[in-house]
């Protein structure tokens, strides 16, 4: 551990930025979920009240791509437990992204002829969840906005949370959601051969 945190200190000697504060970050991570969740559900409402479909093949294809997205996101909730993780710091992230896409357009577009009940449940629920998260941001006292900003403040990301990334190693802060904030120290993440990161502190 003691080589690694050397290794970054020659190979990195800059100042690290100092981060934004917390409240700045949070109000940046609602404005852009919002404005995502407004989107995605205003063309998935234009769909629903149109009942405009898709042709059955495109269907097919897109109800295979949630699938595959959402098993994929399952292996990655797996695999954190080991503190193991897909490698780049967006990886993940584009996954969920891609996830509420291909279930918006199922959900919205659809052709109900090949949907399951329980698939158009899951697909509905993770339509409404933009909606629904920015709903009990103001609804639910405390609660609502600390969930809300922890969802959205993992999905979302920051570029600015990378301080330094080569091949081998990537030197980031770790953001633990609304009440735990971002880690004053910098979290290590060294890169596998294969799609996992491993995770180290260096204080």
């Amino acid at each position: 551990m003691f080589g690694i945190c050397s290794r970054l200190t020659c190979r990195y000697s800059q100042p690290i930025a100092k981060p934004s504060t917390l409240a700045a970050i949070f109000m940046d991570t609602f404005q852009i979920a919002l404005i995502i969740a407004g989107l995605v559900f205003a063309v998935g409402l234009f769909g629903l009240i149109k009942k405009v479909r898709l042709p059955l093949r495109t269907t097919i294809f897109t109800k295979r791509t949630f699938l595959i997205f959402g098993a994929l996101l399952i292996v990655a909730a797996i695999l954190a437990q080991f503190h193991i993780f897909f490698r780049g710091y967006w990886t993940t992230k584009i996954l969920i992204w891609l996830f509420i896409l291909a279930a918006s357009l199922l959900f919205a577009f659809g052709d109900r002829a090949v949907l399951a009940k329980p698939l158009r449940i899951l697909a509905g629920v993770v339509f409404y969840f933009p909606l629904a998260s920015v709903l009990w941001f103001f609804i639910v006292p405390f609660m609502g906005p600390v969930l809300s900003l922890t969802i959205w403040g993992h999905i979302l990301g920051d570029k600015d949370d990378i301080f330094y990334s080569d091949n081998d190693l990537r030197l980031q802060r770790v953001f633990r959601g609304a009440l735990g904030g971002l880690l004053d120290h910098q979290t290590i993440f060294r890169k596998a051969a294969c799609l996992n990161l491993t995770k180290e502190h260096c204080r």
